[in-house]
């Protein structure tokens, strides 16, 4: 790396592994594999447009790389890997190859690797922390929208966008879709429950549209202490049950409100008068709200 890299790309191919690896624990990926392939992506990025079209050549790859490092030193770093230091692992050298444009139906480590390529630490633009913050929460929209800025400048400077990055988009955003319609019926139905149980002004609330942190708010009024802790452990053990691995419960009976944040469910359990002076529906009543009686 030392030897074929300028120094602030060394840096940053060492930042992606930072990154890589840290995301990779966050979303349950191996942070091995996704550090090996951080720190190795970018090999090739300083080769002379003349070598790199050489290797196009030499591991027979499509022609449309050829005159074209921006797209190619991906797909030679990976070769190169491959057949000059014996990595045979596909996803690591996928995460290697789709590190630039993407590709359709990637790997968890694929998308973490092309993530951390955008917002490891060494980057210097108004969004990155903001981008960082999103890829630990929701790594589909943090990696949906880095495609969204891929596409949008490529389109600025008059460049073909490649096929593969406009495949990969689209199924990003299926995916982050679809998440999404399973996050509505999972709100719904602890909405639902905690009606059952005897909760009022129950409200759910979807901030997909105005949030990065989460799709939808489950607000729910109690009338005693008792009630407040009870329903927040069964909205916590609906959230398990439903597949979803809530980072924590903030908050004591006491205090009158309870959050469990479920990732992209966040439950709120109140003492009617907290809740009123808080005023958290009305804080996002711009969003669209279902009420249960």
């Amino acid at each position: 790396m030392k030897s074929n890299l300028s120094k602030s790309r060394y840096n940053h191919s060492l930042g992606v592994e930072k990154m890589a690896g840290m995301l990779a624990k966050i979303h349950g990926a191996d942070a091995q594999k996704a550090e090996f392939a951080g720190r190795y992506h970018d090999i090739a990025k300083c080769f002379s447009q003349e070598r790199a079209n050489e290797l196009v050549i030499h591991y027979e790859l499509p022609d449309k790389y050829l005159n074209n490092q921006a797209l190619s030193h991906s797909k030679i770093a990976a070769e190169i890997l491959k057949y000059e230091f014996g990595v045979v692992d596909e996803d690591i050298l996928n995460a290697i190859r789709s590190h630039t444009t993407g590709r359709p139906e990637m790997s968890l480590l694929e998308e973490i690797v092309y993530v951390a390529d955008a917002i490891e630490e060494n980057r210097d633009y108004p969004e990155l922390k903001r981008l960082q913050r999103e890829a630990c929460q929701n790594l589909d929209a943090a990696c949906f929208e880095i495609m969204s800025f891929a596409v949008q400048m490529i389109k600025e400077k008059g460049k073909q966008i490649d096929e593969d990055t406009i495949k990969s988009r689209e199924f990003i955003k299926k995916r982050l879709e679809k998440t999404t319609m399973k996050n509505k019926e999972t709100a719904l139905n602890i909405a639902k429950m905690l009606s059952s149980k005897k909760a009022f002004d129950i409200a759910m609330i979807d901030i997909s549209e105005k949030s990065s942190f989460a799709d939808f708010f489950v607000n729910a009024s109690v009338s005693s202490e008792r009630q407040l802790n009870a329903l927040a452990e069964e909205a916590q053990d609906f959230l398990f049950q439903e597949g979803y691995n809530p980072r924590g419960k903030e908050g004591r009976p006491e205090s009158g409100w309870i959050l469990i944040d479920g990732g992209d469910i966040i439950v709120n359990i109140f003492d009617k008068d907290v809740r009123e002076k808080y005023s958290l529906d009305k804080i996002w009543s711009d969003c669209n709200i279902t009420i249960f009686e």
